[in-house]
């Protein structure tokens, strides 16, 4: 999914958000292209959603200027910002941020501390940290599903190397000493 950082924050490119949006995702002249729909037997898009009805139809190579490989940018950007899949389908989506307050609530009852981001109503980030270790770092996991952790300090304050390697394959293939 993908996101674009606007006046107001992050911000998710969604069915509901104006054409500009796209200028985050699409080359200037695409963009202004498909705006303004020369020639078109339609009106101009206004919203993401109508660019996405219009994809489906086939009907983007009706407004003069956008050809085979403009209407490929577009249909990059349509499928990198999750609006529609590779095979061209309406992608049905949860909605991710309820998908995050249920991964917080979940954080949350195992004791570890969670710091929330929002966009309006949405929550677009979570930032998890355990309170009782602050060494072992911090995670994040996006409205786009990406999730990090980063852990930052020297080897010594990280318990040596031992203490490194417990903490990474603890995370990547389980705890080691129990096997």
């Amino acid at each position: 999914m993908q996101t674009h950082s606007g006046r107001r924050g992050p911000h998710i490119i969604a069915p509901e958000c104006s054409i500009d949006c796209l200028r985050y995702v699409l080359s200037r002249v695409s963009l202004n292209t498909l705006a303004r729909a020369y020639d078109a037997p339609f009106n101009p898009p206004t919203t993401v959603e109508d660019v996405v009805d219009l994809y489906l139809q086939g009907r983007l190579c009706e407004i003069c200027g956008l050809g085979p490989h403009r209407i490929r940018e577009i249909e990059t950007a349509l499928i990198s910002a999750g609006l529609i899949t590779a095979d061209g389908q309406i992608h049905r989506r949860r909605k991710p941020g309820a998908l995050l307050e249920a991964i917080a609530q979940g954080l949350k009852s195992c004791g570890l501390e969670i710091r929330e981001f929002r966009h309006g109503d949405e929550l677009v980030e979570i930032l998890i940290a355990n309170p009782e270790d602050a060494s072992k770092g911090e995670a994040r996991v996006g409205y786009d599903g990406k999730v990090t952790w980063e852990s930052s300090g020297d080897i010594e304050t990280c318990g040596g190397m031992e203490g490194i390697r417990d903490t990474i394959t603890g995370l990547l293939i389980g705890d080691v000493t129990n096997s």
